[in-house]
């Protein structure tokens, strides 16, 4: 199953599920374009650190670090269905943030 046809049927599952279900359907957008035709089982732990390093300039290291966590959590549901034996982004490290909040006014 490649990463599009299976991001089709997790779409509804987070939306019927999950609070945050918007929050992956942006995350399933910007991953697409990368990872869309790619089988679940091909894609690699390097595949996943070089989306997550693109996110960087034109996104902050927060967002790129929320994107890896939705990955995540996506795969951790295809090893559940058993689709996936490993969750690819289980080696890659978040990207240290700083301390406090950033307020905009």
């Amino acid at each position: 199953m490649t990463f599009r046809a299976y991001s089709a049927d997790y779409l509804p599952w987070a939306q019927a599920h999950k609070r945050g279900w918007k929050s992956d359907r942006t995350i399933i957008s910007a991953v697409l374009p990368v990872l869309g035709e790619r089988r679940l089982d091909e894609i690699t732990t390097a595949d996943v650190e070089r989306f997550r390093d693109s996110l960087v300039p034109r996104r902050s290291r927060a967002t790129a670090n929320r994107y890896r966590d939705g990955l995540s959590g996506m795969f951790r549901r295809a090893i559940r269905l058993g689709l996936l034996d490993v969750n690819p982004v289980k080696g890659v490290p978040k990207f240290r943030e700083g301390k406090g909040r950033v307020l905009y006014f």
